[in-house]
């Protein structure tokens, strides 16, 4: 079983708030995240799982990302899992991410 890490938030007065994510396993149907099961697509940042109602690449696009821009300090990379064949990203994606340096 993975150990979760807590700090000491400054931004939440003290309150201790979680480090990592762990990834503890996978299936077609979804993720393990710190215990948790969560059903389906996962946009996993540092410190949150979050739903990801993406289910086939074709509807990843700028749109469905627009929350990566709010994020401070901004990511540098996106990793997409697109089963077990290799596959690019719609072009309009792919255009996207370039334009933010992700």
């Amino acid at each position: 079983k993975a150990i979760k890490r807590f700090r000491a938030d400054p931004l939440l007065d003290g309150a201790a708030s979680l480090v990592d994510q762990t990834i503890e396993g996978y299936s077609p149907e979804g993720f393990t995240i710190n215990s948790i099961i969560l059903p389906g697509t996962v946009l996993l940042l540092p410190q949150v799982s979050l739903l990801f109602h993406v289910s086939r690449l074709e509807d990843l696009t700028p749109d469905s990302l627009e929350v990566l821009r709010l994020l401070d300090p901004p990511i540098e990379m996106l990793i997409v899992g697109t089963g077990r064949t290799l596959l690019p990203l719609p072009p309009a994606t792919d255009q996207w991410l370039g334009s933010h340096c992700i």
